[in-house]
């Protein structure tokens, strides 16, 4: 992921560039964390995308509003009610999600990760009344078996209800993991690594017979996103198929 600072404008001309496409999907990934201290926090990520993108985000408090009335009280109740608005809907708009960087996975004194840190700001923002300024969906990062959310929360099972999308490589995902479940609850599961699926396949330019046909396997699999550097496929990289 680039800058933040750099990244989040180039959004905006995207999708003033292309207003029909989307949803467009971004995963922003913190190498190094958050940093609140030095001006990187939560809070300031949220301000900085509010100020670029505006209406034009999917944030968590899109999801809570009940058709008839009323709200959902976490993210989590809102999706496994399919809450989700339609893909129409969601045209000209784009979903950011956040995951912990390579850094910060790989410092043994960092131990307040990235997803962790944002779930946490969620679900205060709910408690206080301010939902609204979240900008971001926390990722769980890192396929296991079972309810995943249980590997970085630990004993605070209280922020289990504001992960709602999952994201690790395509190749864990379907070596013995439930993927049914996500798709049951109508979480988001991004597979990413796709070419790393057994056998194997070029990261960047397979044919597009071979890019297709994983495509068509992950979905059946139950991903909602599938990614891979395939920069030269734009026919497959725009698939929309059927999940499951």
């Amino acid at each position: 992921m680039a800058c933040p600072t750099a990244l989040v404008p180039t959004i905006r001309v995207w999708l003033g560039a292309h207003p029909g496409a989307g949803p467009l999907v971004v995963k922003l990934e913190l190498k190094g964390g958050f940093s609140a201290n030095l001006g990187m926090g939560p809070d300031q990520l949220d301000r900085l995308i509010a100020a670029h993108l505006g209406a034009a985000v999917l944030r968590p408090v899109d999801l809570l509003a009940k058709p008839g009335g009323g709200s959902y009280g976490s993210v989590d109740e809102a999706v496994r009610a399919g809450n989700w608005p339609s893909r129409s809907a969601l045209a000209g708009r784009v979903l950011l999600y956040a995951i912990p960087g390579t850094v910060e996975e790989g410092n043994p004194f960092d131990t307040l990760h990235t997803d962790v840190e944002y779930v946490r700001h969620l679900r205060d923002l709910a408690a206080a009344g301010r939902i609204k300024d979240a900008q971001l969906f926390p990722a769980v990062h890192g396929a296991v078996a079972g309810d995943a959310r249980s590997r970085c929360s630990g004993a605070d099972a209280g922020i289990w209800p504001w992960f709602v999308v999952f994201d690790d490589g395509a190749a864990t995902y379907v070596n013995g993991i439930d993927t049914l479940w996500y798709d049951r609850s109508h979480y988001l599961l991004v597979m990413t690594d796709a070419h790393q699926v057994a056998p194997a396949i070029s990261a960047t330019d397979p044919t597009a017979d071979q890019a297709r046909a994983l495509a068509e396997q992950l979905a059946r699999a139950h991903a909602s996103i599938v990614s891979s550097d395939w920069r030269n496929l734009a026919a497959v990289q725009s698939l929309v198929l059927s999940r499951g």
